[in-house]
């Protein structure tokens, strides 16, 4: 059973870092798609996060399609809407198809944000969700370090339609592994009955801890992915840099941040106040963010790309291995996953198209600001947030005549 655990919960990662690489596959090509389409940067940011308006759309749906449909038949229609959108984008010769085409890749994102969560929380008891959310919390950096180092060269060789390309062909490799190897576990041995057909799901929504923890990770998302897409052009004009070099020190970054994350998900597994450890992450992250868009000195470029991939990857899998445990009774967790969801993809589409317009208006000092204040607030709304004990949620469920 272990190993089965471990193998959905792997094809599931895969899984997500394939719909992610179909996310974050604007920011390495922006410049090139801001000179073939003549965008300003507020445009060209919305490019990037659009994605996830559809995403944040989906994300509750998404619940009550894990409920009806399970996980398997849910993150295939995942995987299968961003192979649509990306043939639509692939053909698309106009900015505003192109967008259509990244709504529709959006749909994916929004989905397996919760399907993967609820599957790990279905298969490992929360005393072991640690390393397991650990992994699951470099989907995005993973996604980030593939494309931004891979960016560049596809860009150069195939034009923008290189990275559309690549995306399409992951996720059809993603969907066929899919297809064989995940599946729900069975009852005696669910940590987290998500398909539960008398889920009281109004409960969740009126629990204060998954809205501030929701609330914590949409002002992350702010920072990070405001971060994500505009530093390459930041670095690049500061310091004279071309794109590729920019992108490559870009890509070192979620390069480093994966065995990081997964250093950090072990490390859960063996301490008891998990929420401590979030709360001083998030204060250095403060610090990190602000320092980003103010350096100066190329010297001190690489530093930063050592330190910074530690905290941020530590905020995604504390935050994600502790969304479970915001509310009281395990069946709601796939509830709680998918409104936290939501609320990170809001901040997904906000982050870009903001920090490019406070970039086109006011300079990046400016930007440094805006991001540095969107993490001040997620310690505010992290240090709120109420998580309940593991005793509380870590039994399997069990078969009785009230679950038959």
């Amino acid at each position: 059973m272990k190993r089965m655990a471990w193998a959905v919960a792997l094809v599931g990662f895969f899984s997500g870092i394939a719909l992610a690489i179909v996310q974050n596959k604007v920011p390495p090509c922006i410049t090139s798609l801001m000179d073939i389409f003549s965008l300003n940067m507020a445009t060209a940011g919305w490019l990037s996060s659009i994605f996830s308006v559809t995403a944040m759309i989906i994300a509750l749906p998404a619940a009550l399609l894990l409920r009806k449909f399970g996980p398997k038949a849910s993150g295939l229609l995942a995987l299968a809407s961003a192979m649509i959108g990306s043939m639509v984008g692939i053909l698309s010769s106009s900015v505003s198809v192109l967008m259509l085409s990244r709504i529709i890749e959006g749909i994916g994102v929004g989905l397996i944000a919760v399907i993967v969560p609820s599957l790990i929380s279905m298969w490992f008891p929360s005393e072991k969700r640690g390393l397991p959310m650990g992994i699951w919390g470099s989907w995005q950096m993973v996604a980030q370090a593939t494309t931004f180092f891979l960016g560049s060269n596809l860009t150069l060789k195939y034009g923008w339609h290189g990275l559309w390309w690549f995306g399409l062909i992951i996720t059809t490799i993603a969907a066929l592994l899919y297809a064989l190897i995940v599946k729900s576990p069975p009852l005696e041995a669910n940590y987290a009955d998500v398909e539960a057909k008398n889920i009281p799901m109004l409960e969740a929504f009126k629990t204060k801890s998954i809205w501030l923890l929701g609330g914590a990770m949409c002002f992350t998302c702010i920072a990070c992915f405001g971060f994500a897409t505009w530093i390459a052009v930041y670095w690049s004009e500061t310091f004279a840099w071309d794109i590729e070099k920019a992108n490559h020190y870009v890509s070192l970054i979620y390069t480093l941040e994966i065995p990081f994350v997964v250093a950090v998900g072990w490390l859960l597994d063996r301490v008891k106040n998990r929420k401590r450890i979030g709360v001083l992450a998030t204060l250095i992250y403060c610090v990190l963010i602000f320092i980003s868009f103010q350096m100066k000195s190329p010297s001190s470029i690489m530093v930063f790309v050592i330190i910074y991939p530690i905290f941020e990857g530590a905020l995604f899998t504390i935050y994600w291995t502790l969304a479970p445990q915001t509310v009281k009774k395990p069946e709601l967790a796939g509830v709680a996953i998918a409104i936290i969801g939501t609320l990170s993809n809001l901040g997904i589409a906000i982050g870009p198209p903001l920090a490019g317009a406070i970039a086109n208006a006011y300079g990046w000092g400016t930007v440094a600001i805006e991001l540095a204040l969107a993490a001040v607030v997620t310690v505010i709304l992290f240090s709120m947030t109420k998580i309940y004990p593991q005793k509380a949620v870590d039994q399997p469920l069990t078969i009785t005549m009230d679950t038959i």
